[in-house]
């Protein structure tokens, strides 16, 4: 081939392969070559969901505001999460957006976000998200990683074939999950739940080996679902976080001026992805009902009262075994919870 001839060929092919300096020669430019980075963007979720959307926003305002130097090229994998991970530490990937879930093995401040219905709104989500950042920006920082942004999902439901109205009808239920603490959480309860990807879920049911999905089921994801499970009851399980990372090393090496349009798309495109969620989940629910899914809000019923029990119970026990850091993080919220809660009944 043609670029195998040729040392320089070669050596581009390369640079494109691994999402680095690719120099082209463009009229006009007094040097006669200018550097434009092609950088490869990607999430394990299709292009509808929070993480895809944001992905392709953080994409075009970097071109924006680099004037097309920097040039990124979306794509929707269908791998695991933590492979998003995996591909920017070796460089394969300029950046990646990911579920908190996978990088929980890096770091148990990952674990925040996914507590059993320890946030209950999305101001609260958002509070957490405020108080955690230090805390996940230094253990991002132990594995070679730089965060650009974090990005809310919807709050996580239930999905199942059949109504679930009672705690007991949770029992031997087979439940998907998307991270092994919530796979844990609901078979300490009596379901028997696996932990599995987005990719791994269709198959799954149609081969009838599911009864129910914990999930938001945004965007495509919802889609799929509802084909299946005509039933869905908004526990509010969680409201977890995606984290958009690139490698700490490839972020260090760019001059200041790229670093500041970094970070500008960066918290441009964080501020957008939490203003847009109220719209987001209303439009999810609509698009439930207008395609027949029962749509059930657990309220203070005795469903919703029985997890959130033992949910307090599950908190307490991960607050004791982590460093006293984060199970003050925990803490601060729910002091913040209290403080905002006191302020509205003065009238603040």
């Amino acid at each position: 081939m043609f670029y195998v001839r040729y040392p320089v060929f070669r050596a581009v092919w390369s640079c494109v392969l691994a999402g680095c300096v690719v120099v082209f020669l463009l009229p006009g430019d007094p040097t006669g070559v200018q550097a434009v980075q092609v950088w490869y963007i990607a999430t394990p979720y299709p292009r509808d969901t929070v993480s895809g959307c944001g992905i392709e926003r953080f994409a075009e305002r970097v071109g924006q505001l680099d004037g097309g130097r920097i040039q990124m090229r979306s794509e929707f994998l269908s791998g695991r999460s933590s492979d998003v991970v995996h591909s920017i530490q070796s460089g394969r990937l300029a950046v990646g957006d990911t579920l908190a879930s996978s990088l929980v093995a890096l770091d148990p401040a990952f674990e925040l976000s996914m507590l059993p219905f320890e946030v209950r709104s999305l101001d609260e989500a958002k509070r957490l998200a405020f108080l955690a950042r230090p805390a996940y920006q230094n253990a991002l920082m132990q594995h070679g990683l730089h965060l650009l942004y974090v990005s809310p999902w919807p709050p996580s439901g239930l999905w199942s074939r059949k109504p679930v109205n009672t705690f007991g009808d949770l029992s031997g239920l087979r439940i998907r999950t998307y991270d092994d603490a919530s796979a844990a959480f609901l078979s300490s309860i009596g379901s028997r739940a696996v932990s599995l990807s987005v990719s791994e879920i269709i198959p799954r049911l149609q081969a009838g080996s599911l009864d129910g999905v914990l999930s938001s089921g945004d965007g495509e994801v919802g889609r799929l679902l509802r084909r299946t499970l005509q039933h869905f009851v908004a526990i509010d399980y969680a409201f977890p976080l995606s984290f958009a990372l690139m490698s700490e090393a490839r972020y260090d090496a760019l001059p200041r001026s790229v670093r500041e349009r970094i970070d500008a798309a960066a918290a441009e495109t964080e501020q957008q992805q939490w203003l847009s969620m109220p719209a987001r989940i209303a439009r999810n629910r609509d698009d439930m009902q207008r395609s027949g899914v029962a749509v059930a809000m657990s309220g203070a019923g005795e469903l919703s009262e029985g997890l959130r029990r033992r949910g307090e119970a599950w908190v307490a026990a991960w607050q004791a075994r982590v460093s006293p850091e984060y199970a003050g993080i925990v803490r601060q919220l729910r002091e913040t919870d209290s403080g905002a809660v006191s302020a509205e009944r003065r009238g603040l």
